[in-house]
């Protein structure tokens, strides 16, 4: 891998959240219309592009 592409990983939202929160938006009855969803980590590291690759 590219060095620093670990950087990018850090933080990152694992997998079995991303699985409730699916969970989440096809378990709700059918009179619940969910449209989009945006799911970021709680909190996140910021990296100038210089210092990624």
């Amino acid at each position: 891998m590219k060095p620093g592409i670990d950087k990018i990983y850090e933080g990152a939202i694992d997998a079995e959240s991303i699985a409730r929160a699916i969970a989440f938006a096809i378990e709700q009855p059918e009179d619940v219309a969910i449209n989009g969803m945006i799911i970021r980590p709680t909190s996140h590291r910021t990296f100038p592009q210089e210092n990624l690759f």
